[in-house]
C-alpha cells in the first residue's frame, strides 16, 4: 500500500502528561470513527509510515486524546508530534458507510453565509490530505474548497444545500 492509497483521518499535536498519550485533531468528516478502529498508519511529516495499534483514545470537546501502544512516555509520544493518522480509502468508505455519512453532495447548491446562492457542487475529491469540494458557479467559474468546518458554516442534507464561509479573495479570483 502506498501513501497516495491512504486518506488523512487526523492530526496529531501534542504529548499530554508522561503516560505518552497525545492529543489529536480529527478531519472533519472523522470525528466519530475512533470508536471504530484500533489499528491506523502514522504518516510523519518525512513521509515514513508506521502501522500501529490504538491502545485507548477519550474525546475531550474537538480534540481527542488516544494512546498508541508501545508508546509509554512523553519522549515517545512527543515522536509522534505533526505527524497524521491515516487509513486505507476502503476502511473508510466501510466506516462511512456503516455511519450513513457517505451520502452524495454533488450538485448541492451552494450559498454564502449572507444566503447569496453562488453556485453547485460539482464534485468532491480527497488530495490524501482532506476532501475537496468543487464548486461551480452561477457565471461557469469552478474554485475549490476545502471541506473543513472553517469554510463549511453548515451542511443542510434534507435540502440539498451547503453555506460557506469562504476564505478572503477566493471568489474575487474568479
Amino acid at each position: 500500500m502506498e501513501i497516495e492509497d491512504l486518506i488523512s483521518i487526523a492530526f496529531i499535536k501534542n504529548p499530554i502528561g508522561n503516560d505518552g498519550e497525545v492529543t489529536v485533531i480529527p478531519d472533519m468528516n472523522f470525528t466519530g470513527i475512533f470508536s471504530y478502529i484500533s489499528e491506523v498508519f502514522i504518516v510523519f511529516p518525512d513521509n515514513t509510515v508506521r502501522f500501529e495499534t490504538i491502545q485507548s483514545f477519550k474525546k475531550n470537546g474537538e480534540r481527542i486524546r488516544i494512546k498508541i501502544r508501545g508508546v509509554s512516555d512523553k519522549s515517545q509520544a512527543f515522536i509522534l508530534k505533526n505527524a497524521k493518522l491515516m487509513l486505507a480509502k476502503e476502511d473508510i468508505d466501510s466506516f462511512l458507510e456503516s455511519n450513513g455519512l457517505n451520502d452524495k453532495i454533488d450538485g448541492y447548491k451552494v450559498f454564502l453565509k449572507n444566503d447569496k446562492l453562488i453556485g453547485t457542487v460539482d464534485y468532491v475529491f480527497n488530495n490524501s490530505v482532506q476532501e475537496i469540494i468543487s464548486i461551480k458557479t452561477l457565471e461557469g467559474a469552478e474554485f475549490m474548497l476545502p471541506f473543513v468546518k472553517q469554510f463549511i458554516q453548515k451542511m443542510d442534507k434534507k435540502n440539498k444545500m451547503i453555506i460557506i464561509n469562504p476564505p478572503e479573495g477566493l471568489l474575487d479570483a474568479n
